[in-house]
């Protein structure tokens, strides 16, 4: 999308980073990626692919990084809330000096568990809205009525049910993560894990174990779909099954990948 504006994207990918070496300063390495030309930075916590949950710190290095280069940030927050352990959500918006300059995107597919209905929000300055909703009315013309009368009830009653669902999901994770024998990262938010199967291919091609874990039932995503860095990592999404279900797939992905 950011081709299709006439744009050019530069992957800077820290969550991972973050995960080898927790005192990275966030700041100093964007510095380190800053281009002449950026207008734009675009953040995602808690991440996907990597479940990666930014801390107040880090997103305060961030939003000075921002301020500092008179950027723009565009902050996907898609898991709002999907979080486990000591981690939370911090929204950037809320900082001192980021509002004005960031677009807070939020949606209703992921602990609403609506993704069919393709209905989302945007929290931003009103200047901003303004101009937003002028090209939006030409390329999406609204959501439906029926999608939106079908969110007040969740909406307002999130405080009830959102606990338990996170809890669910928590629940999920550890199943998963402490079952799964290759090295890899706990997942601090979302519903995935993600890591590298470098070590793991004993002589086999990437693609040929990706085809692996399909034949014995247990799909994943290849890591390129999410960077160039990624190119020998899969993601694995951990929610949506019974925990029955996920033991069987954690068994089989440990027959591929560690041989077990």
């Amino acid at each position: 999308m950011v081709r299709v504006a006439g744009g050019t994207p530069v992957e800077v990918p820290f969550y991972t980073r973050l995960y080898e070496n927790p005192e990275l300063s966030v700041g100093e390495y964007l510095e380190r990626h800053l281009i002449p030309e950026i207008v734009a930075l675009y953040l995602n916590s808690p991440n996907n692919p990597s479940g990666k949950v930014l801390n107040r710190q880090q997103l305060e290095e961030i939003a000075e990084f921002v301020k500092r280069h008179n950027l723009w940030l565009i902050s996907d927050e898609a898991y709002d809330g999907m979080t486990y352990d000591e981690h939370r959500h911090i929204s950037i918006a809320g900082l001192p000096g980021m509002f004005e300059r960031t677009l807070s995107i939020f949606t209703f597919s992921k602990v609403y568990m609506f993704a069919g209905l393709r209905l989302g929000y945007l929290v931003a300055p009103n200047a901003v809205l303004r101009n937003i909703n002028k090209v939006m009315v030409h390329q999406l013309y609204s959501p439906s009525t029926l999608a939106q009368n079908m969110m007040v009830e969740p909406v307002k009653s999130r405080k009830a049910w959102g606990p338990e669902f996170v809890n669910h999901c928590r629940e999920l994770r550890d199943l998963f993560s402490d079952n799964l024998r290759v090295e890899h990262y706990r997942p601090e938010g979302a519903y995935y894990l993600f890591f590298s199967i470098e070590r793991y291919l004993r002589g086999r091609d990437y693609w040929q174990v990706i085809e692996e874990c399909l034949d014995v039932g247990a799909s994943v995503a290849p890591g390129n779909d999410f960077g160039a860095d990624f190119s020998h990592y899969i993601r694995i999404c951990f929610a949506g099954e019974p925990p029955e279900r996920l033991e069987v797939a954690v068994d089989r992905l440990n027959q591929v990948l560690a041989g077990e």
